[in-house]
């Protein structure tokens, strides 16, 4: 309806900021519903996506990044494991260490990562940024071995942002099986 009276009813570039405002949102949903997904497939990640991404929102805040900026972000940082959905329960869920074969299976994510948001239109510019989560300033990460020149400060912020999420809920697991499963007997 509101398109439609679009210039009689109502003045066009408010329209056009509504229509603007709808898309955001939607995406926003979009982005937040497949976060539900790619975190629900292991118990491991719950929350992983969404805690990415206000984390990351959070620097990016602090550094003074403009809303745009922000925005792209927070649905990079919702998205940025869509990949792991093509990674076996198997490797996600084992509980000792991976072996060279499964930890090469796991740092193929980022490409399929890449791979599927470029083919969502909408949310193709945040492909590149999604991807590059486990990359390092010293040319140490993966997939594609970038250094300091090849990530940009909104790269950078995203990588903090994942390794600060993983690494709490790494504590957190461990001091869990602590108090659950204590390794001295009657100690906690």
């Amino acid at each position: 309806m509101t398109r439609r009276r679009r210039g009689r009813w109502f003045d066009p570039a408010l329209v056009d900021a509504f229509m603007r405002f709808c898309d955001d949102a939607r995406l926003d949903r979009i982005a937040e519903a497949f976060a539900r997904v790619i975190d629900a497939k292991s118990p491991f990640t719950a929350r992983h996506s969404e805690n990415v991404a206000q984390i990351a929102d959070g620097i990016a805040e602090v550094l003074d990044f403009d809303p745009v900026a922000r925005t792209i972000l927070r649905r990079a940082g919702l998205l940025h494991d869509i990949g792991k959905l093509a990674t076996s329960n198997r490797i996600l869920d084992k509980p000792g260490k991976l072996s060279d074969e499964e930890f090469g299976a796991i740092k193929t994510h980022p490409v399929h990562t890449l791979r599927i948001l470029e083919r969502a239109p909408c949310f193709a510019e945040l492909a590149d940024l999604a991807a590059n989560h486990h990359e390092k300033l010293d040319g140490s990460g993966y997939p594609r071995s970038l250094r300091a020149g090849d990530l940009d400060v909104s790269m950078r912020v995203f990588a903090v942002a994942d390794v600060r999420d993983a690494l709490e809920e790494h504590l957190a697991r461990t001091s869990r099986r602590v108090i659950d499963r204590p390794e001295t007997p009657g100690v906690v």
